[in-house]
C-alpha cells in the first residue's frame, strides 16, 4: 500500500537498537572527560544520558538494566547538584531528580509508590522552595510544578490536605495569568471540599469554575456550527455540575441549574445530549421525591 512503511524485522530492530546504544556510550565517554572541569557541570549531561538510556525502548523490557541506568542518572544528578553554581541551575537539576522518581513511582505498582513517592515529593518541594524565591510571582513554571505535586499527593500519596494547599498555590499563579485556564484546579479543589462534606466551600469554587467556563466558552459571531455546539455542550455540563453541588445546600437552586442544563442539552444536536438529559431527569426526579 502506498505510503505504508515496511514492518521492521527482528534483525533490523536489533541493529537499530545496537546503533543507538553505541551512540549513547560514545556520548557518555565524551562527557566523562569533563567531570573535573570546574566551569562545566558535565554531570547534568551524563545524568540525562543515563535517564534517556533507562527510557530507551530496547532496555524497557529488561528491568534490571532500566533500574541500573536510573540509579546512575540519580547519582550523576546528585553530583551535579553539589556542583551547581546558581539557583536556576539547582532548580533545573532538582526537577530532573523529581522527574526520575516520578517515572519510577508511576512505572509499576503500589510498592513502587511507597518506595519512590516520598523522594519524588522531596525533590519537587526542594525545587519549589527555590522557584518561589527566584522566579517572578506569575511564572507558570512554578504553577505547573505546584499542580503536578498536587496531583501526586492526591492520587498517589494520599495526602489530600497537602494536595489542596499545592493546588491553591497553583491556582493563585494561574489567576495572575489571564491566558491560563484554571478549570482543572477549580475542579480538583471543589472536589476535595465536596468529598470532605464542606459543601459551602465546594460550591464556592465550583461557581468560580462556572463563571470561568461561561467566559471561556462565550459564543462569538465568528464561531462555526461545530464550535458553537461544543461550547454550548461545555456550558451545559457546567450548569449540571453546579446543580449537583447545590444539591446538599439548596434544593430549589439545584433544580434550577439542572433544568437550565437540560434546556441547553435539548437545544443541541450533540452525540451525548440524550445520555446527559437522561442523567439530569434522574437527578430531578430524585430531588422531587
Amino acid at each position: 500500500m502506498l505510503g505504508t512503511r515496511p514492518r521492521e524485522t527482528s534483525t533490523q530492530k536489533t541493529e537499530r537498537e545496537s546503533l543507538a546504544l553505541s551512540k549513547y556510550e560514545k556520548a557518555l565517554k565524551i562527557w566523562s572527560h569533563y567531570t573535573s572541569d570546574t566551569d562545566l557541570n558535565s554531570f547534568v549531561a551524563i545524568g540525562s544520558l543515563y535517564q534517556a538510556l533507562a527510557r530507551f525502548r530496547g532496555l524497557a523490557s529488561t528491568a534490571v538494566n532500566m533500574q541500573k541506568h536510573y540509579d546512575l542518572a540519580i547519582t550523576n544528578f546528585q553530583l551535579a547538584l553539589d556542583k551547581a553554581l546558581t539557583d536556576h541551575e539547582s532548580i533545573h537539576i532538582l526537577y530532573l531528580l523529581f522527574s526520575i522518581y516520578r517515572s519510577l513511582m508511576l512505572s509499576k505498582g503500589k510498592e513502587e509508590i511507597k518506595q519512590y513517592g516520598p523522594q519524588c515529593r522531596y525533590y519537587a518541594e526542594l525545587s519549589l522552595n527555590k522557584m518561589v524565591k527566584v522566579y517572578l510571582e506569575n511564572d507558570m513554571r512554578t504553577a505547573q510544578l505546584f499542580e503536578e505535586l498536587g496531583t501526586i499527593c492526591s492520587f498517589h500519596l494520599g495526602d489530600h490536605d497537602a494536595a489542596l494547599a499545592y493546588n491553591k498555590e497553583a491556582l493563585a499563579i494561574k489567576l495572575r495569568n489571564p491566558n491560563q485556564s484554571p478549570w482543572m484546579l477549580y475542579t480538583n479543589i471543589s472536589s476535595h471540599y465536596f468529598s470532605r462534606k464542606n459543601y459551602p466551600e465546594a460550591l464556592r469554587f465550583q461557581l468560580l469554575n462556572h463563571e470561568d467556563i461561561l467566559n471561556r466558552f462565550a459564543l462569538k459571531a465568528t464561531d462555526n456550527d461545530a464550535t458553537r455546539r461544543e461550547k454550548r455542550y461545555m456550558i451545559a455540563r457546567s450548569y449540571m455540575t453546579v446543580g449537583d453541588y447545590y444539591t446538599p445546600l439548596d434544593r430549589q437552586l439545584s433544580l434550577q441549574y439542572l433544568q437550565m442544563a437540560k434546556n441547553l442539552y435539548q437545544e443541541l444536536e450533540h452525540p451525548s445530549s440524550a445520555t446527559e438529559i437522561e442523567k439530569i431527569e434522574k437527578k430531578i426526579e430524585a430531588l422531587c421525591t
